[in-house]
């Protein structure tokens, strides 16, 4: 074993680190084992425990509300369920947060057309007003109709998701609009010609061939070798073709 450079596992004696302390206060055990509660926020437990590792110990905490009496069993269920969607069994008990709270919309459906009405006509133009001027004509409206208006966030809001490439087009012209098209990642037949002139986008594409080089010196295959291809998304026109024997994909630092 010496030779070979290894050694038997010896197992480490066990440091107490916690000692009982008779005469210590100790805390009220307020709750008696009942976890149960009718109503959220009504009951915490934690438990603590220490792990060890090779740099130490590890202690963790966890911390539940006792509103259902299967709490253990729904966080189990969702530790197993995230192993089989997520490959990751700790995302189950963190829990989707994103889902609390009253989700249904505030807004009142008049309230949501008449702004829906002025992002139309007064944003949605060759010659648009800004959008501080729009909400204070919207708003103006509203108190007129006797209709509770949305806020400014909620007006921001609402204009992002009116905001398109058509109102883009409307408000600034094709050319500002270009930019919130959808991007061709990859170009075959069906793709159709985008770009706002020639060399403004191309594509870059490895493919590698079905030859072998033979060099007549040794007179034996080296490998085969790269083709890369450069495409101008706008003419559809193929510039720059370029072989090396090296991945391309890797050989760039």
């Amino acid at each position: 074993m010496h030779e070979l450079g290894i050694s038997a596992a010896v197992k480490r004696t066990r440091k107490p680190t916690t000692s009982s302390d008779l005469q210590a206060r100790f805390a009220p055990n307020t709750l008696k084992r009942d976890f149960a509660a009718e109503l959220p926020n009504v009951k915490w437990v934690t438990d603590t425990n220490a792990v060890e590792t090779a740099e130490g110990w590890l202690y963790v905490a966890a911390i539940f509300w006792g509103n259902s009496t299967k709490s253990a069993q729904n966080r189990l269920r969702d530790f197993r369920q995230a192993e089989v969607t997520y490959g990751y069994e700790y995302l189950g008990p963190l829990g989707n947060f994103a889902r609390w709270g009253n989700r249904a919309p505030h807004v009142e459906t008049a309230s949501k057309k008449l702004l829906q009405a002025f992002l139309k006509n007064h944003y949605a133009v060759p010659q648009p007003k800004r959008a501080a001027a729009v909400y204070a004509l919207y708003r103006e409206e509203c108190l007129k109709q006797k209709i509770s208006p949305v806020s400014l966030a909620t007006f921001y809001r609402e204009r992002k998701q009116f905001t398109t490439p058509e109102v883009t087009v409307a408000r600034r012209g094709k050319r500002a609009a270009y930019q919130e098209r959808p991007w061709f990642f990859y170009l075959d037949q069906t793709r159709p010609r985008h770009g706002e002139r020639p060399f403004a986008i191309a594509h870059l594409d490895h493919t590698q061939l079905d030859i072998a080089l033979v060099p007549s010196i040794t007179g034996k295959p080296l490998a085969r070798p790269w083709l890369t291809f450069l495409t101008d998304a706008t003419v559809a026109v193929s510039w720059l073709p370029m072989s090396v024997m090296r991945n391309p994909v890797i050989a760039l630092p």
